[in-house]
């Protein structure tokens, strides 16, 4: 799996404290990973004495919030000079950062992501590790285009992100994107590939002795046990088959990417949040329309439906 390679010259020394603490954070955590200016500069500086606690709960709360529940009250956890970045959209502001994840909900509806390896910065910024993943089960609404969902399964690139908050304790800034992972050797794909045709192989062993076993009740039960179990491990084999590894860019913007689209114009997604405001997607059940506090330590105490466990 590749991962295109930035020259010394689009990499700058950091000239604010915040931009250096976070660049010596993920330098630390990935050494090997080459930062792009683009990504330091969208990172907010957090608000002043910010306690760092209080910061790493509420990175966590963010990275845990459903989707949907994003789209309803991003207005409320989102602050007015919100920046989002990553290398596949570059900057959107507020509007079009909650537009393109209503177009990603829509497509995949199961959209989730895994975060891990959570770390606070001195300044009070949080980075931690991201992987998305969904099903396109939906429909990929853009303007006027409609794409129907294939089923594919679509999982994302493992990347770095950091998040700031305001005194508010409302998100002011999400880098993210920045892809951490290895590229693959192809080592995985044959070894999984011969475990698969040695399963086939002991299916087809099972069947024969089945059918060598006319008489024999409890015999015959036990072969069909392992018949059974092995054909089952088969259709987990045929089934991770069938996702859909990102392999080019990271973020909602390389998920986008990947089901073949190419990521919108900043005011195309600004104005998708208005176009679906009045469909199902952002109507929710009387019992999920919780107030959003400022504050996530709160949100954490409401993990369902208000976010999904971490």
């Amino acid at each position: 799996m590749g991962r295109t390679r930035r020259s010394a010259a689009t990499l700058v020394a950091p000239t604010s404290s915040i931009k250096s603490s976070v660049q010596d954070t993920l330098k630390q955590a990935f050494p090997s990973v080459q930062i792009p200016a683009e990504f330091l500069s969208a990172v907010s500086s957090p608000g002043m004495g910010t306690d760092l606690e209080r910061a790493l709960i509420r990175g966590k709360a963010f990275a845990a919030m459903a989707p949907r529940v994003l789209i309803t009250r991003g207005w409320d956890v989102l602050s007015d000079d919100f920046v989002y970045y990553s290398s596949a959209t570059g900057k959107l502001d507020r509007a079009g950062f909650l537009g393109l994840v209503c177009i990603m909900e829509r497509a995949l509806p199961d959209l989730q992501q895994s975060a891990s390896k959570f770390e606070v910065t001195s300044d009070g910024a949080v980075m931690y590790v991201s992987e998305a993943v969904g099903t396109f089960t939906g429909q990929l609404i853009i303007s006027e285009t409609m794409q129907e969902g294939n089923g594919l399964k679509y999982q994302g690139l493992r990347e770095a992100c950091v998040v700031a908050f305001n005194d508010d304790g409302q998100l002011q800034s999400l880098s993210a994107g920045l892809v951490v992972e290895e590229e693959s050797d192809g080592k995985d794909e044959s070894v999984a590939e011969a475990a698969q045709v040695e399963l086939m192989k002991r299916l087809a062993s099972h069947v024969q002795k089945l059918e060598m076993t006319p008489t024999g009740k409890s015999a015959r039960e036990k072969i069909q046990q392992d018949i059974d179990s092995t054909q089952a491990k088969i259709d987990a084999y045929e089934k991770a088959g069938e996702t859909v590894k990102v392999g080019t860019g990271a973020g909602l913007g390389g998920l986008l990417q990947a089901l073949g689209v190419d990521v919108p114009k900043a005011e195309i997604l600004s104005d998708v949040l208005v176009s679906h405001a009045s469909e199902p997607l952002l109507v929710m059940e009387a019992s999920d329309l919780i107030t959003v506090p400022t504050e996530c330590d709160a949100l954490m105490d409401n993990i369902n439906p208000m976010t999904t466990v971490w």
